[in-house]
């Protein structure tokens, strides 16, 4: 299958569909400032040439609200989809313009997102965390903690914004911690671990890496990676 033509395939197979769950807002400082549940609705046409989107949000106090997005038209969609890893976001760092991302990782019928936002400046200015069940809300998703080390076996493959995903192979796994000492590291609820820049530079190399961890043997990884030019590719790590 043509390569963008795969990329909506996955789409509409893997993440189209109602998604329920909390999401959780922090501050650049990982302190926690709101939480809220929400439904994310993708209905794929019949055809499967178009993708609606619609959120429905359930605050705290009771107030409910929806708001109604542009669809997706076949084969047109900022992200990129693997079977479990999708994420879309800025193309490059502007100045005087914000940056942001948003990368998901799947397991079965469960989803964990995470979210940033930087500033015009360059710098990390809040962070939003989904966790969410495919029908239904979640309910104890994942598990907080797990006995990590680099010696655990891990497997990667990469997908390119042209849309080409490379062949899975094995890599060693690197903790989260080891794979930049000058990144901000956050771990949130439902096994969810971020490593951001504090702060993103136009021209500058840097990744953005969330983990999850999906049970006691599984964990995951999705990393966007920025060269000198700008966005250049997404890769999915996985280990058990």
């Amino acid at each position: 299958m043509e390569p963008q033509l795969q990329n909506w395939d996955n789409f509409c197979r893997y993440y189209a569909d109602d998604l329920s769950g909390t999401w959780s807002k922090y501050s650049a400082e990982g302190k926690l400032v709101d939480s809220f549940e929400c439904i994310r609705s993708f209905r794929v046409l019949h055809d499967g040439s178009e993708i609606s989107h619609q959120n429905h949000y359930i605050y705290a106090d009771g107030k409910t609200e929806s708001k109604v997005f542009n669809s997706y038209k076949k084969p047109i969609t900022q992200g990129l989809f693997l079977d479990n890893c999708f994420s879309w976001g800025s193309a490059k760092v502007e100045t005087g313009n914000s940056f942001f991302f948003d990368t998901c990782l799947r397991h079965e019928d469960y989803r964990a997102s995470a979210i940033a936002r930087y500033d015009e400046s360059g710098n990390l200015q809040r962070m939003t965390v989904l966790s969410e069940r495919q029908g239904s809300f979640v309910k104890n998703s994942a598990v907080s903690t797990m006995k990590t080390n680099n010696e655990l076996q891990g497997w990667m493959t990469r997908i390119t914004p042209d849309w080409i995903v490379s062949p899975t192979t094995e890599t060693k796994w690197t903790q989260l911690e080891d794979l930049n000492d000058s990144h901000l590291i956050f771990h949130f609820n439902d096994g969810i671990s971020v490593s951001f820049p504090q702060h993103v530079e136009s021209g500058k190399e840097f990744f953005l890496a969330m983990d999850w961890l999906c049970n006691d043997t599984l964990l995951k990884r999705g990393t966007r990676h920025y060269n000198s030019s700008g966005f250049s590719s997404l890769t999915l790590e996985f280990t058990q």
